[in-house]
């Protein structure tokens, strides 16, 4: 079942499941990287058009204007027969501190 509120990311055969939600300020993020400019940092995976917040692959965040700097809510979850089936949401640890 497709859940637009979910990113899954795919990597060496091991999911991460995403928020599509700025854990800052609540705006959808976008993948589509494209068509928000060159100023991206080369991280940068997961962007959001309404604030400029950037994220890499892993969901820690890179830069921008919130001043939070959450990290991306990660959904635990697990494989079974086949199926990828989400639990539910864990917050991870601050990581990032903004410099002055």
């Amino acid at each position: 079942m497709y859940d637009p509120d979910i990113f899954v990311v795919k990597e060496n055969e091991q999911f991460r499941l995403f928020s599509s939600k700025n854990p800052n300020n609540g705006c959808r993020l976008s993948t589509d990287l494209a068509d928000h400019g060159e100023n991206l940092q080369q991280e940068t995976f997961f962007f959001d058009p309404c604030h400029g917040d950037e994220f890499d692959s892993n969901g820690n965040f890179l830069q921008g204007k919130s001043d939070h700097l959450k990290p991306m809510i990660i959904y635990p979850h697990v494989v079974e027969n086949g199926q990828l089936i989400q639990g539910v949401a864990e917050l991870q640890p601050l990581t990032n501190e903004k410099s002055a």
